[in-house]
């Protein structure tokens, strides 16, 4: 609390210079906005808390590593090249041996093959079993719904490259004539995929909140996020969570609607 000032980290120049990688990490902690107690979390679980699964999955040896699979997932080899021999190294070939043990019919090469498949036909047909066949896609129109006059409405998304994986987001904020009002976009390092979405959901309440648009439409395409907002016993990752319980302060004080929209 020494180096806390009006909700802002006020370290000492001279500290910081002297210890350039501690006065980062600090910075980067986000301080609440209502007091709590301080926490003690395990970081490698997104609960914060020390679970015999953690525990297990901290201590349990990896496996090893293979000292061709680099060589063979190069960008000098082609895809299909490097698929080959990976299936290769690991009995994954589509012989005909190994389609037979996996249940797939070879056509004519074999009538041993699918003489179970025939069986279990004959045996269905005989008790009047009715064959249920895939249920086709649904093909919905989704139309963009302006917001209401006095109102803002955000549109925002993300992108990862894996789970967790380097990721970013952004938001686009319009109001009920459709016209342009802000947007914004920023790099989030290396998260999972729904940590990124609701950071933007976050962001977007933040810019919303500082701009004054106490009147805003947030708009997702997950269902998780909209759930994140609509469920108050909901419990985000710790890395999260300060800021996670600044933006609800920020929403008490703002109209807010979360829903969702297909991609």
């Amino acid at each position: 609390s020494d180096y806390i000032h009006n909700g802002q980290w006020t370290i000492p120049s001279q500290l910081s210079q002297q210890f350039n990688t501690p006065s980062y990490l600090v910075h980067q902690v986000t301080i609440p906005t209502e007091s709590s107690q301080d926490q003690l979390i395990w970081k490698h679980s997104d609960s914060g808390d020390l679970q015999l699964s953690d525990a297990y999955k901290f201590k349990h040896q990896h496996l090893q590593e293979l000292h061709w699979a680099k060589v063979i997932w190069s960008l000098d080899i082609p895809h299909s090249k490097s698929l080959l021999v990976w299936r290769l190294m690991h009995n994954k070939m589509p012989t005909d041996d190994n389609l037979m043990i996996r249940g797939f019919g070879l056509g004519n090469n074999s009538k041993k093959s699918s003489s179970n498949s025939i069986r279990d036909f004959i045996i269905l047909k005989h008790f009047n079993v009715s064959t249920h066949h895939s249920t086709p896609p649904l093909i919905k129109e989704v139309l963009w719904q302006p917001p209401l006059i006095n109102w803002i409405k955000c549109n925002i998304d993300e992108a990862a490259k894996g789970s967790p994986g380097i990721a970013s987001c952004g938001g686009v904020f319009r109001d009920h004539a459709a016209a342009l009002y802000y947007c914004f976009a920023e790099p989030l390092g290396e998260t999972s995929s729904f940590q990124a979405k609701l950071c933007a959901a976050m962001r977007a309440i933040e810019v919303a909140y500082s701009m004054n648009w106490n009147n805003l439409w947030l708009e997702s395409d997950s269902e998780l996020v909209v759930q994140a907002f609509k469920n108050t016993n909901f419990m985000v990752a710790w890395n999260l969570r300060n800021r996670w319980h600044n933006v609800k302060f920020l929403l008490s004080r703002m109209n807010c609607i979360v829903s969702h929209i297909y991609r």
